[in-house]
C-alpha cells in the first residue's frame, strides 16, 4: 500500500518502523467456504485491530451447524492511495478470486475429478487468455504432490530502515558523489 498520510492515518503502520520509514498496513480478515474455496466475506481494518472485534460482522454469514476456523496469513500489495481506493482494490481481489474458483469448480465437475486437482494458475490463465467460445473447459490436473515448505535460499541481509526514504536517498547521492 502506498505511503500516504490518508492511508497511514486510517490503517496505521508497524510499531517498529520509524516515522516516515514504513508503509501503512491493513488488518485483513477473510471468511472462506472450505468446500468450494470461495471467499464469502472480507473485512479491512486498521493494523492494530483484533480479529475478535470484527467477528460480529461475520455472524450474519453463519448458520446453525457452521464450523468457523480462524487463521492468519492473507496479504498482498495494494496500490491505491486513498482508503476508499484500497477498499475497492480488496473488493476486486475478492471478485477475481471467486471467479477463478468458480472456473475451477466448473472444470472439476466437467472432468469429474476432485477440485483440489485443478490448477488455480491455469484457471486464471484461462480467464485471461482463452477463447470462451470453446465448448469444454479443460484445465491442467495437478499431480498429487508432497512438497516440503522450505526456502531455497536465505533472504538478503539488508539493514532495517531507520530514516525516511528521502534522507536515505540523499545519503546514497552523497556517497556516489564522493566516490
Amino acid at each position: 500500500m502506498p505511503d500516504t498520510d490518508e492511508l497511514r492515518n486510517h490503517f496505521g503502520q508497524h510499531g517498529q518502523q520509524q516515522p516516515g520509514c514504513g508503509f501503512p498496513t491493513a488488518h485483513f480478515l477473510a471468511m472462506f467456504d472450505a468446500a468450494a474455496g470461495l471467499l464469502i466475506k472480507a473485512l479491512a481494518a486498521p493494523l492494530r485491530t483484533h480479529d475478535m472485534s470484527q467477528v460480529s460482522q461475520l455472524l450474519p454469514e453463519l448458520s446453525a451447524g457452521t464450523v468457523l476456523v480462524a487463521d492468519r496469513g492473507f496479504s498482498d500489495i495494494l496500490r491505491c492511495q486513498s482508503v476508499a481506493g484500497v477498499l475497492k482494490e480488496l473488493t476486486m481481489f475478492a471478485l477475481v478470486y471467486n471467479l477463478v474458483r468458480l472456473v475451477m469448480l466448473s472444470a472439476a465437475e466437467a472432468q469429474q475429478i476432485p477440485l483440489a486437482r485443478i490448477s488455480f494458475v491455469d484457471a486464471l490463465r484461462w480467464l485471461v487468455e482463452a477463447c470462451h467460445d470453446e465448448p469444454e473447459l479443460q484445465l491442467t490436473i495437478n499431480p498429487v504432490r508432497l512438497e516440503p515448505r522450505v526456502r531455497k535460499c536465505r533472504p538478503k541481509e539488508y539493514p532495517l530502515m531507520k530514516l525516511p526514504r528521502c534522507q536515505l536517498r540523499q545519503l546514497l547521492i552523497g556517497k556516489r558523489d564522493n566516490a
